[in-house]
């Protein structure tokens, strides 16, 4: 049994298993969000025709799993899984490069139980494969490191290609590279590998008349709130989108001070347990033999954070997004690592580990058992079965026309004859009440199902809310998310 355990694919193997259990409890939850995008027009093609044709390789991938029999929330979201289960061996074989087998065992360990890596390997879609391209190009940049031979800087160049046909962002990660290279030039042949990203460059110019086409579509949204940027990514990709309670936040999604009040007792345990490990990283990082460590997080942490954030307060969107930057998993993991190694001291480590894995478990129970409450999942098919039942001609289901409510349509066909449409509101609730009476005039009940971010675009002030509550009676509400509530009055 020992001579087994020391062979050196157990371990990956073991973590491997572990990050699969992880990942496959709610894996068959409803699609929300950007996965109706993904479900519903970009993988009906081999290359999507749609404004999103600019980063396909995802797309057609899924395309491809669809044609050979997979379909269903599972059937899916086996995609997204398979790549971010994938992910693990690539951790250990980075890990195993820039410390030996404990940097291997513990960078594979925060990746198999990161709640923020669970959910996107959940997420039908492209941020389990940036995470996997991401690693893999870390892997390639490390064997050509030491090898200096022509096959990793090929596979690199290979990789680097596809995280651009994959997600346009992976641009800020490539520009670490480009810096770790010319940072790492004592080590590194740097002019050769600067020159492969040109090659990179190159091969994605074809691709810029569909970036100016998705800006052109897209020009509206994106909205950021600049204070919270920096504090919402990095609680995103060091501990999940789970572990905190979170109301409505609004256009922008910016943290208020009452928010934090709210959670202060997980913001103060994350302050303290990520707080050490910063310091344990920065002590790593500036001890002897840490200048690598130092370079690369300056590199591939540092730097595109930066760029990201400069690019939100430039141009007033969401650049900063943790899904938009998810490679910046990678290098951040590491940084934890270095962190747990920069504490020395074995009962400090086991202590910050311990209070570490309370953070982690309270965040996966959260996202397992609690999604009403807890996370971006919104059950749009618990929604549409409860109103499959109860919608009929004098009891429909009221929406803000203008919104495409693709998820809505995917799960509840025969509900749609008694959808009523109304207009955007415009003005104050006095005024907008006359009209929401008249178009409901034939209804003795009413329905209305309010999603944020279709509020936050069409209906900011909730007029429609209150207007409805203006002239209806008995208000009942159903929450699915906080994110998703189903409101029913009679008239």
């Amino acid at each position: 049994m020992t001579k087994l355990l020391n062979h050196s694919w157990i371990a990956p193997v073991l973590l491997m298993i572990l990050a699969l259990c992880l990942r496959l409890p709610n894996l068959g939850y409803s699609f929300y969000g950007d996965e109706g995008f993904s479900l519903l027009r970009d993988s009906n093609h081999f290359i999507t025709q749609t404004e999103d044709r600019f980063r396909p390789v995802f797309f057609s991938l899924l395309f491809l799993w669809r044609t050979i029999g997979f379909d269903g929330e599972v059937g899916l979201r086996l995609l997204p899984l398979i790549f971010g289960v994938l992910s693990i061996p690539l951790a250990w074989i980075c890990g195993n490069k820039l410390g030996g087998r404990n940097v291997a065992l513990g960078l594979s360990l925060l990746l198999a139980t990161s709640p923020f890596h669970i959910e996107f390997s959940q997420e039908l879609r492209m941020y389990s494969l940036v995470v996997f391209i991401s690693f893999a190009q870390l892997a390639c940049y490390l064997y050509y490191r030491k090898s200096k031979r022509f096959l990793p800087l090929a596979l690199g160049t290979l990789v680097a290609l596809l995280g651009m046909y994959t997600h346009l962002f992976y641009v800020l990660y490539l520009l670490g590279f480009g810096l770790l290279a010319i940072l790492d030039r004592r080590t590194l042949p740097y002019k050769t590998y600067l020159a492969s990203l040109v090659v990179v460059a190159l091969l994605y110019l074809p691709n810029i008349g569909n970036v100016l086409y998705f800006q052109t579509v897209r020009q509206s949204g994106y909205a950021v709130h600049l204070a919270s940027a920096l504090p919402k990514l990095a609680a995103a990709l060091s501990i999940g989108f789970n572990l905190f309670n979170l109301p409505d936040l609004g256009l922008g999604r910016g943290i208020s001070w009452q928010v934090i009040w709210l959670n202060w007792h997980y913001v103060l345990l994350c302050l303290l347990v990520f707080g050490m490990l910063v310091a344990g990283a920065v002590r790593f990082m500036f001890s002897t033999g840490g200048r690598f460590a130092l370079i690369l997080k300056t590199s591939l942490l540092a730097l595109p954070t930066i760029l990201a954030l400069a690019a939100s307060f430039a141009t007033q969107k969401n650049f900063a997004s943790a899904k938009y930057i998810v490679f910046l998993l990678p290098p951040l993991l590491l940084f934890f690592i270095w962190g747990f190694q920069g504490l020395r001291k074995k009962p400090l480590q086991i202590a910050v580990g311990a209070l570490y894995g309370v953070l982690v478990i309270i965040a996966l129970l959260h996202f397992y058992t609690a999604p009403v409450n807890y996370g971006r999942r919104i059950n749009w098919r618990g929604a549409s079965e409860y109103l499959d039942n109860r919608l009929k001609t004098e009891a429909p289901l009221a929406l803000i026309d203008g919104f495409s409510y693709r998820l809505l349509r995917y799960y509840t066909t025969p509900t749609r004859p008694y959808w009523k449409f109304v207009k955007p509101p415009e003005g104050s609730v006095d005024e907008y009440t006359p009209y929401l009476r008249d178009r409901l005039s034939r209804a003795t009940e009413i329905y209305y199902l309010r999603e944020d971010d279709m509020q936050n675009r069409m209906d900011p002030n909730d007029i429609v809310l209150q207007a409805l509550r203006t002239i209806g009676t008995d208000e009942t509400c159903i929450q699915y998310n906080r994110r998703l509530k189903l409101y029913h009055w009679n008239l």
